[in-house]
């Protein structure tokens, strides 16, 4: 899951942690992790936060090759998954703010990037695991479109169709 927080920025505008937590789309995206992580004790999930500065692997947390066991369905695992996003992001925000403030140039989208990024990491899990498990990716973005992106959006696009990763967007 890409979630592309790129129209919270304003040129010079310090970005606080309300204005994504009381978004909708953020309370959306919660809701989307948790009931797919309950459908079935195999899913897993991957969130990407796309900002103008950089791509992160908000969940799982860096340096862990699996997400949080859901075999229980219990409330008290999507709480804790819930608490660590919220942690990591208020941890981006802050970097991203001194970014700002250090008047540091931004790019306006970096959408290719992420669904680089998001391959290379399915790309390493499958490598990794041992049973077949298949992927889709979903981005959702309210950013205006950069048709300077348009040859690397298509590469990946070309790369995800290679592996046979479905690719759902909401832009």
């Amino acid at each position: 899951l890409i979630f592309d927080v790129t129209h919270y920025f304003a040129p010079n505008k310090v970005i606080s942690g309300e204005v994504i937590f009381n978004s909708l789309m953020y309370q959306h995206i919660l809701a989307f992790i948790n009931s797919f992580l309950l459908c079935h004790e195999k899913n897993k999930i991957v969130l990407l936060i796309a900002s103008p500065f950089d791509n992160t692997i908000v969940y799982p947390a860096s340096g862990s090759n699996t997400s949080l066991s859901t075999t229980q369905h219990s409330t008290d695992t999507i709480n804790l998954i819930n608490i660590l996003i919220k942690v990591k992001i208020n941890e981006l925000i802050e970097k991203w703010n001194t970014k700002v403030s250090n008047n540091e140039q931004y790019q306006h989208i970096l959408l290719a990037q992420a669904l680089s990024k998001v391959l290379c990491h399915i790309n390493r899990q499958q490598n990794q695991s041992t049973s077949i498990f298949h992927s889709r990716i979903l981005i959702l973005s309210y950013a205006k479109d950069n048709h300077q992106h348009y040859i690397s959006i298509m590469n990946t696009i070309f790369t995800a169709k290679a592996m046979n990763i479905a690719i759902d967007a909401c832009i």
